[in-house]
């Protein structure tokens, strides 16, 4: 089933589809909410995710298709609510909540070990590191970025997460820290993360 995880909580609901070979689902959403997907989105899979998402908005998370749902130039916004959207490959993550949030969904990549270096601070990791460690941290740091996205943080500079030291548990918190730029001020705050045989998940509220 194209969607794979509904959680509907009292603050957010979080959604993530699976996008299939056929997907006929998203056509037929599609073609009864007459949308136009942007002309700008001319990739095959950019085109379905961006779908995917409207459809988790919309069906799942119960907000009407808004022109600010439907624009391409800018992130999806409405009044009532923050949202934010992330996909890697065939996986599209959804969250919208009464606070602002940030989530992330991560397929495993072949060379975060080389990656890395973008986005931890050396006393964040060393050669020891675990690929579920690298990953979660990455996640972790943009569901940051997207929750605080007004203050246009650094990775490396400005978040700083603490790995739990067993990764392998499939779901869990990680504490995280965003210094503040001129004042140093450091906020606290925690990310859930979940770990799926496919893909690592990190959100934020």
């Amino acid at each position: 089933m194209p969607l794979l995880f509904l959680r509907q909580h009292a603050h957010y609901t979080l959604s993530i589809w699976h996008l299939s070979p056929e997907e006929t689902l998203l056509t037929q959403f599609q073609h009864s909410a007459g949308i136009a997907i942007p002309k700008a989105l001319r990739h095959p899979l950019r085109r379905q995710q961006w779908l995917a998402a409207r459809l988790c908005l919309h069906r799942y998370h119960h907000l009407p298709l808004t022109p600010s749902l439907l624009q391409h130039n800018r992130p999806p916004h409405l009044p009532s609510h923050y949202l934010s959207i992330s996909h890697s490959h065939h996986y599209i993550a959804v969250m919208s909540a009464t606070t602002p949030c940030g989530i992330d969904i991560q397929t495993p990549h072949p060379h975060i070990h080389m990656l890395c270096k973008r986005f931890l601070s050396p006393r964040e990791y060393d050669d020891s590191t675990s690929t579920h460690h690298l990953h979660l941290a990455w996640a972790a740091k943009e569901a940051l970025y997207k929750r605080f996205s007004s203050l246009k943080l650094n990775f490396r500079r400005d978040m700083r997460v603490s790995l739990p030291k067993y990764a392998q548990n499939h779901v869990g918190q990680i504490p995280a820290s965003i210094v503040l730029h001129p004042s140093q001020n450091v906020t606290q705050i925690t990310v859930n993360y979940a770990i799926w045989n496919a893909f690592y998940l990190a959100y934020t509220v």
